[in-house]
C-alpha cells in the first residue's frame, strides 16, 4: 500500500517477472443520486444555497350573501441551507515509475481517480438514508454532519411538524416490517394518509421509487413483486393481475447497510422504503447542489503538480457539493 507510485516500494511493475494484473474488484454502481434533486450550482455563485418551501391552503370557503369572501392563506414553510464542501484525492508518481514501468495500462488506471469523487458522492448521498434516524452523524473523514430536515428533526420521524398547523405526520412504516406485499401496503397507507401541506390539509405526492439495501433477500422479493406478470401471492395465476407490476422503479443502494467508512453494517441490511423522486410539488424536497462536478487534475494541464526537484508528478481529482433535505415529506422508510 502506497500513495506514491515508485519502483522502490512497488517493485512488481519494473522487476524481471512478467505479470498479469487484475483489479481486485469493481466499484459499486452509483444509484443514490436519482433519489435527489440535482442542482448544478456552478462556479462564481457563492458558497451557500438556500432551499425553502412556499405553501398555500387548498379549499374555497362558503360565502354568505352580502358577506366578504374569505381570503386565501399563503406563506413560506421550512428551509434548509447547503454550504459547499470540497473533496479531492491525489496520487504521486516518480520519474522512474513513469519511464521504466512495464505496465502503462495499470499506471493509467491508478492515476485516473475520477471514481474516487463519484464514489464519495454516492456514499454521502446514501448515508443521508442510512443515518435517517439520527440528527447528526460522523462521516468517513471524522466530521460531524448536521442531517436534520427543515423542522429540526431527523429525516425519519413519527412526529414531523408543520409550519402553520399543530398536526404532525410520520414517515416511518408502522412496526418497521421487513419487505413484503403487506409491508409495502403499510408504506402506501402512509403515503395516502400522512402527506399534508403546512396548513394541515391532505395532499399527495408521486411515490415512484422503492429503495433497498444490497441484500439478496429483499432485492429478490422486490423484483418478484414488481416484475411478475400475475399476482405472486395467487395460487393459480391465470387471469390474475399483478397490481404492482412496474408500479415503482427499484433502486438498490449498495452503501445503505454500511458504517460511515463504508464497511458492512448488518443491522441495516433489511431497510427499505419509498421515495417520491423527481422535481416539482409532488417530489421529495431533497437537494444535491453541485458546485464542481468531478474533474481530473494532472501535471500536463496543471504545471504546479510537477515537483521538478524530486521528479514527482501528481495526479488528482476534485469536486464540490453538499446535500440539503428540506422535509421528510416524500420519504418513507421501514427500519427493520
Amino acid at each position: 500500500m502506497d500513495s506514491n507510485l515508485n519502483t522502490i516500494t512497488i517493485t512488481d511493475f519494473t522487476d524481471l517477472v512478467r505479470r498479469e494484473f487484475e483489479m481486485v474488484a469493481g466499484n459499486v454502481v452509483p444509484n443514490a443520486a436519482q433519489l435527489f434533486q440535482m442542482d448544478n450550482v456552478g462556479l462564481n455563485n457563492g458558497e451557500f444555497r438556500l432551499y425553502e418551501e412556499y405553501d398555500q391552503d387548498t379549499f374555497a370557503s362558503y360565502k354568505g350573501q352580502g358577506q366578504n369572501v374569505t381570503k386565501a392563506r399563503a406563506g413560506v414553510g421550512y428551509q434548509k441551507q447547503a454550504k459547499v464542501r470540497r473533496f479531492g484525492t491525489e496520487i504521486d508518481i516518480t520519474d522512474e515509475m513513469r519511464k521504466f514501468n512495464k505496465y502503462p495500462e495499470v499506471r493509467a488506471k491508478l492515476t485516473n481517480l475520477m471514481s474516487y469523487a463519484e464514489m464519495r458522492m454516492e456514499l454521502d448521498l446514501t448515508h443521508r438514508i442510512t443515518f435517517s434516524n439520527a440528527t447528526t452523524y460522523v462521516d468517513r473523514d471524522g466530521n460531524t454532519i448536521d442531517i436534520t430536515v427543515g423542522d429540526g428533526l431527523a429525516l425519519a420521524s413519527a412526529v414531523h411538524t408543520l409550519k402553520y398547523s399543530t398536526t404532525t405526520f410520520s414517515n416511518i412504516v408502522s412496526g418497521n416490517p421487513a419487505f413484503s406485499r403487506t409491508g409495502l401496503e403499510g408504506a402506501e397507507l402512509l403515503a395516502a394518509t400522512q402527506i399534508y401541506n403546512n396548513f394541515g390539509e391532505k395532499h399527495r405526492m408521486n411515490f415512484n421509487k422503492i429503495w433497498y439495501a444490497d441484500n439478496p433477500t429483499t432485492e429478490n422479493l422486490v423484483l418478484e413483486l414488481l416484475r411478475s406478470i400475475a399476482s405472486p401471492a395467487s395460487g393459480i395465476n391465470a387471469g390474475v393481475k399483478n397490481v404492482y407490476e412496474n408500479k415503482y422503479e427499484p433502486v438498490k443502494l449498495p452503501f445503505l447497510a454500511t458504517l460511515s467508512n463504508s464497511s458492512y453494517d448488518s443491522t441495516k441490511r433489511n431497510w427499505w422504503g419509498l421515495i417520491a423522486a423527481g422535481t416539482g410539488p409532488d417530489a421529495w424536497q431533497a437537494y444535491f447542489p453541485v458546485w464542481e462536478q468531478p474533474y481530473l487534475v494532472d501535471p500536463v494541464n496543471t504545471p504546479s503538480l510537477i515537483d521538478g526537484h524530486a521528479d514527482i508528478w501528481t495526479y488528482g481529482v476534485r469536486c464540490s457539493y453538499d446535500i440539503a433535505i428540506v422535509s421528510g415529506r416524500g420519504f418513507i422508510v421501514s427500519q427493520n
